[in-house]
């Protein structure tokens, strides 16, 4: 007896099961909502980092308007975006705060203060703009703000315009303190050469006090006097802010003492 086809069952087909058949949509869009949720979540956090500094900023400017006494004033303090040239390997973008006291402020993104430039113990205030590039040469433009017993404030703009601009403002908020603004030329190179940095001024002060020490209780027996010191007088007319005469004390600057 022999079997032919005819007498056998039909055979199915040999095939894998699909465990995402029917469900196509729903495997889409639960990938879509786990790709978005890092995104919301990413983008919730830097809001709320957001609001938290700008209520602490806020919050410390209204601190420093109590310990100064002075009364929120919007339309007298006015601000600007610029870098600040600290040395060769160094650059840092800061803000600018124009008062409303006497002084300029420098400020980070997060609003802390970085520096204060007091000018209230002169009337005149000298600033040097470095002269125009040649054609060819992509320069930025600088300023450099000669200040009484501290180290010079030297900022760099991205165009003329942007360096105009904290002109007309500077000297408007120095017209407005009844100060006079003296603006001189000067090549960029040679700026940035005598710019009297942090470092520059701390190398000075550091030879003025070895020079009043030297003087005021004199060289030990044998001991000569290092040729680098000869200059001493040009050393003993440096003035000193009362920071930095603190500083050197170990007080602080409010002291009785100082």
């Amino acid at each position: 007896f022999q079997l032919n086809t005819s007498q056998l069952e039909p055979c199915s087909y040999l095939k894998g099961y699909d465990y995402f058949e029917g469900s196509e949509l729903a495997y889409i869009y639960a990938c879509v909502f786990l790709g978005f949720v890092p995104l919301v979540c990413g983008g919730a956090g830097y809001g709320v980092i957001k609001l938290q500094n700008r209520r602490r900023r806020q919050l410390r400017m209204m601190q420093e308007e109590l310990k100064t006494g002075n009364k929120p004033a919007a339309a007298s303090v006015d601000k600007m975006a610029v870098r600040e040239w600290l040395h060769a390997n160094h650059r840092r973008i800061v803000k600018l705060r124009f008062g409303p006291e006497t002084n300029l402020h420098t400020v980070d993104r997060k609003g802390e203060k970085l520096r204060s430039v007091s000018f209230k113990n002169g009337d005149t205030i000298t600033v040097e703009e470095s002269q125009v590039p040649e054609r060819g040469k992509k320069k930025r433009p600088l300023v450099l703000v000669r200040v009484p017993r501290d180290h010079d404030l030297v900022l760099e703009f991205d165009s003329l315009s942007s360096r105009r601009k904290f002109m007309s403002k500077f000297e408007s908020f120095l017209n407005s303190h009844k100060k006079h603004i003296i603006a001189l030329q000067s090549p960029r190179d040679l700026m940035l050469a005598k710019a009297e940095t942090r470092e520059r001024r701390q190398k000075r002060l550091e030879h003025f006090f070895r020079e009043a020490y030297a003087l005021t209780f004199g060289l030990k027996p044998g001991e000569k006097r290092r040729r680098e010191d000869e200059n001493g007088d040009v050393v003993m007319r440096t003035s000193l802010s009362s920071a930095e005469f603190a500083s050197a004390l170990g007080m602080k600057p409010d002291a009785v003492f100082v």
